[in-house]
């Protein structure tokens, strides 16, 4: 079990903070990770680890992507939820 709320229980605020923080932590891991493979290449070392880190890259690509969509879905829920530009709900305007 996470150490966090289920997704299902956090507010919009609070998915869109977790999404965009997931995001940020894999795209500094991967910058890290490709830095390290990058510098072995230069010395000539390849192992299996390293393909394997490689594989990592493509799906790390397509996760960040997903969790920008992600992020774009929970922020259009959010101003749905808040209904037009200028509407109050009080005054129905």
């Amino acid at each position: 079990m996470p150490d966090r709320k289920l997704l299902r229980d956090m507010t919009p605020q609070g998915l869109m903070d977790w999404l965009g923080d997931q995001r940020a932590e894999l795209e500094d891991f991967c910058t890290y990770a490709q830095s390290y493979v990058k510098r072995r290449e230069r010395r000539g070392y390849q192992t299996t680890t390293d393909n394997r880190y490689h594989q990592f890259f493509e799906r790390a690509a397509d996760l960040i992507a997903g969790l920008a969509e992600m992020h774009q879905l929970a922020e259009e829920a959010k101003q749905a939820a808040q209904g037009p530009p200028g509407y109050n709900p009080v005054t129905r305007s």
